[in-house]
């Protein structure tokens, strides 16, 4: 076998931020998976990320999702709109507060994704 090398090769992976615009980078199909509401994981979509997404508590494509999964009425998506996934509040309002909170205080969630490792 010969030994191959990756000219310019541009990787998926890493922490990010769902808050963020073009929060992986521009690679290509590369996305922001949620895993909490202001950190995520860079990856290509796959059957396996698309079921975790699925069976995520908080992580919601409608209202009728939040009420499924009991965790809230209200489906709020991400201000990034490449997110595919909105996040389960209890109300509109409760999302609103929230989604400002972290908006407007930036340096917080560039703060939690330094000192986020993902495995």
């Amino acid at each position: 076998m010969f030994a191959t090398k990756n000219v310019g090769a541009v990787t998926c992976s890493g922490a990010c931020s769902p808050f963020e615009t073009n929060p992986c980078g521009s690679t290509l199909h590369c996305r922001c998976i949620p895993i909490g509401l202001v950190v995520g994981y860079c990856t290509y979509p796959s059957g396996v990320v698309m079921k975790t997404i699925e069976e995520h508590p908080n992580l919601c494509q409608s209202h009728a999702d939040c009420t499924k999964k009991g965790t809230g009425s209200f489906c709020a998506r991400y201000p990034n709109s490449d997110i595919e996934y909105g996040w389960c509040f209890a109300s509109n309002t409760e999302a609103q507060d929230i989604f400002f909170k972290v908006s407007s205080n930036y340096n917080f969630t560039k703060d939690i994704l330094k000192n986020t490792a993902i495995a």
